[in-house]
């Protein structure tokens, strides 16, 4: 409990430290802000916007990220605190946790204006899983914040400290930055489209129509003889080829009749056929996100282990 209470204290002290001063949360947001900017400024094409709003992302939290982490230990310098700090047992540990969650709550503030923004700028009419994009962003901010207070504590007395943290800083966050992009790029094609399952009742009608989106509905006799699973599909097949969703995607799924797979949100008109929309699973994604967190879960020990043994020299 005590450790827990000094914790607190030093964390809110750097809180308050960085709400009178505010330089590293408005220089980070500023360089966040203006990433984001010039990266949908220079996308000429309209659709491969949505396809690089995961990687914009990420780039404006690294960014951000190391704006605020150059400037970690500008106080301890002056006052040559971390020397002082080795002197005094027990300290090590409430001191880099509380540097963790302060880097931690500053850079997810800075998240917290900057994805929307970017949201809007690239992909507005492209829903988004805001849950799953914000632990997954959320959990890339603790990990960056504890990988960045180590480094950051490891080059305080080097005097090319701000061009060296960058060069250490990235390749330890490689793997992090690859896990997350590739949760949110999944996340957010899941997001974007729905399943539906299409087939013909039994018995048949004497007709069926189907148009998708802005093509032309297509009306056609039912035949008997041929499997409706395939006559479906290849309605299907001729529609996507005259549709405003050139993403569609369509498989023939047995006797079920024909899943469709498409962009939303979907204009589908369907007479004397049945539809049944499947329900989206997200546990493979919310499970990379565990992965991800058990990575940060692990870096944390290590990187205060790592701080210990730095300051036995000092």
């Amino acid at each position: 409990m005590r450790l827990l209470e000094q914790i607190g204290r030093l964390a809110l002290g750097e809180l308050r430290l960085e709400a009178q001063r505010q330089d590293a949360l408005w220089a980070a947001t500023f360089f966040g802000l203006v990433t984001v900017v010039l990266f949908a400024l220079g996308i000429y094409d309209p659709s491969a916007s949505p396809k690089a709003l995961p990687a914009l992302l990420w780039t404006a939290l690294v960014l951000a990220g190391v704006t605020i982490i150059q400037r970690a230990f500008e106080a301890e310098r002056e006052g040559a605190c971390l020397q002082a700090l080795a002197l005094i047992p027990g300290a090590a540990t409430p001191f880099f946790v509380a540097k963790v969650l302060a880097h931690f709550v500053t850079l997810s503030a800075t998240m917290v204006l900057v994805t929307p923004l970017a949201w809007l700028l690239l992909a507005p009419d492209w829903p988004l899983p805001w849950l799953l994009v914000g632990a997954t962003l959320g959990l890339g901010a603790l990990a960056f914040a504890i990988l960045g207070t180590l480094v950051g504590a490891m080059l305080e007395q080097l005097r090319q400290r701000a061009l060296l943290l960058p060069l250490v800083l990235f390749p330890l966050m490689l793997p992090i930055v690859a896990i997350g992009v590739t949760i949110t790029v999944e996340g957010q094609q899941q997001a974007g489209l729905t399943h539906v399952q299409v087939h013909i009742p039994a018995p048949p009608p004497a007709q069926v129509a189907l148009g998708i989106g802005t093509a032309p509905t297509l009306t056609w006799p039912v035949d008997p003889q041929e499997p409706a699973a395939e006559q479906v599909a290849r309605a299907f097949s001729h529609l996507a080829q005259h549709s405003a969703a050139p993403d569609l995607l369509v498989w023939q799924d047995g006797r079920q009749g024909v899943r469709l797979t498409a962009p939303r949100p979907l204009a589908l008109v369907a007479h004397g056929m049945v539809l049944e929309e499947i329900p989206r699973d997200d546990r493979a994604l919310w499970r990379q996100v565990a992965l991800l967190g058990l990575l940060t879960l692990i870096a944390l020990p290590l990187c205060l282990w790592l701080f210990r043994r730095l300051l036995d020299p000092l």
